[in-house]
């Protein structure tokens, strides 16, 4: 649950949010490595991806986010049990939209 169906083995390896369902980023990784420069530095920085890898288990923590939002959506619980959506990142949308774009150029970057 909560992990695409489908891994893209040519794109970035983290998990994101996608509007609770967890997805995967769309950009492509750094050269030689799993994650794009975004999540590479998220990573390194935070000690972390808050969602994890879509190959590995999601952090407790955002699996109780994943789960009471899926309550949420099947109106289980109340609006006012769940998470603010300030918890939510704004880089999900972003990776939304730029994968809705379509298959645009896609070149990979380099380290």
């Amino acid at each position: 649950a909560f992990t695409p169906p489908r891994l893209d083995e040519e794109n970035c390896l983290a998990r994101t949010w996608a509007g609770g369902m967890g997805g995967q980023c769309p950009r492509l990784p750094m050269e030689g490595g799993r994650l794009c420069g975004q999540h590479k530095k998220q990573r390194e920085a935070k000690g972390g991806l808050p969602h994890g890898l879509v190959d590995g288990p999601i952090p407790e923590a955002k699996l109780r986010e994943f789960q009471l939002h899926a309550l949420r959506a099947a109106q289980i619980v109340p609006v006012a049990a769940t998470p603010s959506s300030a918890s939510y990142p704004a880089s999900d949308s972003a990776a939304r939209s730029s994968a809705a774009a379509g298959p645009a150029q896609r070149k990979r970057p380099s380290l």
